[in-house]
């Protein structure tokens, strides 16, 4: 199952430790991060449009 917690550095070692997040982990860091919100709203329009 993929889980996503997104954060600032500082956060991010007691935000996956509060959702019980172990290895194997993918950590992406940088604006990429960021390209995220609108690649869901895509995926959300999308399925809004072809049902």
């Amino acid at each position: 199952m993929a889980r996503t917690v997104a954060g600032t550095l500082g956060l991010m070692a007691k935000m996956a430790a509060s959702v019980r997040i172990d290895n194997p982990a993918l950590i992406v860091i940088g604006e990429v991060v960021k390209v995220r919100e609108r690649l869901l709203w895509l995926a959300e329009e999308a399925k809004m449009r072809i049902g």
